[in-house]
């Protein structure tokens, strides 16, 4: 997992700009588009949430998290506090 990070840190420093903003829009509306999918209806302080995000590595993380989501709730958005699921226990 290290030596995908290093890579991705050495692609992203050749990104201009415009290609970083690109990226990270395209990240929020897979992660929108996936709630969207999974679970229905996305309440607008989600939506809302997810627009403000600014970090490709935040939208990583919650792309991954929403796989084993049961609910949004399970997924840390809106300032709320994620479920351990037993997966989750594996990893620590």
């Amino acid at each position: 997992m290290g030596k995908k990070n290093d890579r991705e840190v050495k692609v992203m420093q050749f990104m201009t700009s415009w290609e970083r903003k690109g990226l990270i829009q395209g990240r929020r509306d897979t992660l929108l588009e996936q709630l969207q999918e999974k679970f229905g209806s996305v309440p607008e302080t989600t939506v809302q949430h997810v627009q403000a995000i600014s970090s490709i590595e935040e939208l990583r993380r919650l792309l991954r998290q929403l796989i084993h989501a049961n609910s949004i709730a399970e997924i840390e958005l809106d300032g709320q506090t994620r479920h351990e699921t037993p997966r989750d226990r594996g990893r620590l």
